[in-house]
């Protein structure tokens, strides 16, 4: 099982809370881990041969090629090898499914809360790259008139000239130097035409995938969004409880939109709010919009993504297995009390920390047997292509035995929600995904601005020529 580490393809490293030996223990696994480049280091592009990018998704193939060369001298299976990761991790992985590089190097994927239909995290623009790579060139002295200098003297420079030119400071004065918004990340992975020879999410909505046939599992957590409304509430952080009237719900709301469009869009706005406000209460002067907010962002940016890739691999088929966290951990990644089952708050059960000795991550009972019964899926999966199988001991209640997590299947539509008790469930928000993936598309589509609503004279004039209809001045 190789771990590919998540972070925004900002930050974060293979070593950080990822220890593998409770997983490898537990479910008889070896478990792989490694880091890649980060930031411009990894992902800075200009759009052509000079600096194409995707160097850290490059150096995430060599790992990956490393492991299918040499994992049989440690007892592994070349011909069994499972890719899983979390948020970019898991967009990582699947860009590794969908690379002509990558075939016959591994055979099973886990998508853990992110995918290719989340917006911010990839670029097709060239000439936005190119902007980008030379206001970076001005922020570290190298200000060039072409690609090809300014690459020359950027490589020139130590790597600790770019160890703080990742995150949100920099995305903002990046703004300012080219006088343009950027997407969510500054340096995403590219269309470099080599790793990635077009958008992901192009390949995996016409169904043309090269590394075909594979078993899949991806899912998310109830309460992703407020992970996000967190990083736009950090006064709140040390109160119990998060609550958001009107007028702050009426900010956030466009502000946290995945797709930046739709800010200025007031019908895919009003469209929005149809959906998630509770207009039982909505003249309340005291609503809390807190959940609304926070399902709207989940459902834009995880959940409905979630939806439409595994679709899209169902009908592909692939053998594909989805999942669903509910349970709300006692003990949490953030001292934030408010947050719930949110974004990466899987991880401690994956990987076990209740095992881990230093991790400090003691947990109850019942959470115990829930870690183990995640640790057990994971791993059965990884051998097998079904979670389901083997069963070799009693992790799993009798009851929970008799209900195996089903495939995902169009029209079924079924997944496993996994809490203290796992259930099976089916149609995961049905409704708001065929919102997201197929209303507001063609609800942008015909608002844009720049959308004709009427036909053209010419066209107009085909069907009033012969009319007897009297021609208005």
């Amino acid at each position: 099982m190789v771990w590919i580490h998540g972070g925004a393809f900002i930050f974060g490293s293979g070593s950080c809370y990822y220890n593998g030996t409770p997983l490898a223990a537990i479910g008889d696994v070896i478990v792989v881990t490694f880091n890649y480049r980060l930031g411009p280091l990894g992902f800075l592009s200009t759009g052509d041969e000079h600096a194409p990018g995707n160097y850290g998704l490059l150096d995430q193939m060599a790992a990956v090629q490393w492991v299918h060369d040499n994992i049989e001298a440690f007892g592994g299976d070349k011909d069994l090898v499972t890719l899983f990761g979390n948020s970019a991790g898991s967009l990582s992985c699947e860009y590794m499914l969908l690379s002509p590089l990558m075939h016959g190097l591994f055979h099973r994927v886990i998508m853990q809360s992110a995918n290719v239909f989340i917006n911010g995290y990839f670029s097709t623009d060239s000439r936005m790259q190119r902007k980008t790579a030379h206001g970076l060139g001005k922020l570290v002295r190298c200000e060039r008139e072409t690609t090809e200098e300014l690459i020359k003297c950027l490589r020139a420079l130590p790597a600790q000239d770019f160890k703080d030119l990742s995150g949100i400071e920099t995305k903002e004065t990046l703004e300012g130097i080219i006088g343009q918004a950027l997407p969510y990340i500054p340096f995403p992975p590219v269309a470099d035409g080599y790793f990635l020879t077009e958008n992901p999410s192009r390949v995996v909505e016409k169904m043309t995938f090269i590394n075909s046939g594979l078993d899949l599992m991806l899912g998310n957590l109830a309460d992703e969004g407020m992970y996000f409304i967190a990083f736009a509430t950090p006064d709140m952080w040390n109160e119990p409880k998060l609550t958001i009237n009107k007028t702050v719900y009426e900010t956030l709301m466009k502000i946290l939109l995945g797709d930046a469009r739709m800010q200025t869009n007031q019908a895919v706005k009003d469209a929005i709010k149809l959906m998630y406000i509770n207009w039982d209460d909505a003249n309340l002067e005291d609503l809390d919009y807190v959940d609304a907010l926070s399902q709207q962002v989940g459902d834009d940016y995880f959940i409905c993504p979630a939806d439409a890739s595994a679709r899209a691999y169902a009908k592909a088929g692939f053998n594909v297995y989805k999942y669903h966290i509910t349970h709300v951990p006692s003990k949490t990644l953030r001292p934030i009390k408010w947050m719930k089952a949110t974004h990466e708050e899987d991880l401690p059960f994956v990987f076990g920390w209740h095992f881990v000795d230093g991790m400090n991550w003691t947990l109850p009972k019942e959470e115990v047997d829930m870690t183990l019964k995640v640790m057990k899926y994971w791993t059965n999966f990884a051998k097998t292509g079904d979670p389901n199988l083997p069963r070799d001991d009693a992790t799993f209640s009798e009851e929970e035995a008799q209900h195996d997590w089903p495939l995902f299947k169009v029209p079924g539509l079924e997944y496993k929600e996994i809490a203290l008790t796992m259930s099976n469930k089916r149609a995961l928000k049905a409704k708001e995904c065929a919102f997201w993936n197929n209303f507001i598309p063609n609800l942008m589509k015909n608002t844009d601005p720049g959308t004709k609503c009427f036909a053209d004279e010419d066209e107009a004039g085909k069907y009033t020529k012969d009319s007897n209809i009297k021609q208005l001045p």
